[in-house]
């Protein structure tokens, strides 16, 4: 996947199994109270300063940087 736009990594971020199974863990009783961490973790991936520039492959880096960043995201928001 080429990583254009904050849209394109928020796709990707919809599609991430490690996300999927974090939000299946923390929303419990309340639905849609995991969106603020994908929002920050979509801040946190797009202001990277390691993460390759918009328009190359970042397959390889989100894989390997994704539940880095997600765990940040978590400890940010909640």
């Amino acid at each position: 996947m080429i990583i254009k736009t904050k849209k394109d990594i928020a796709a990707y971020i919809e599609k991430c199994p490690a996300v999927i199974e974090a939000k299946v863990a923390y929303e419990g009783d309340e639905p849609g109270g995991f969106e603020e961490v994908v929002k920050e973790l979509t801040s946190l991936i797009a202001g990277s300063k390691e993460a390759p520039e918009f328009g190359e492959d970042w397959g390889p880096w989100l894989e390997e940087n994704v539940d880095e960043l997600l765990q940040d995201a978590i400890s940010i928001v909640m």
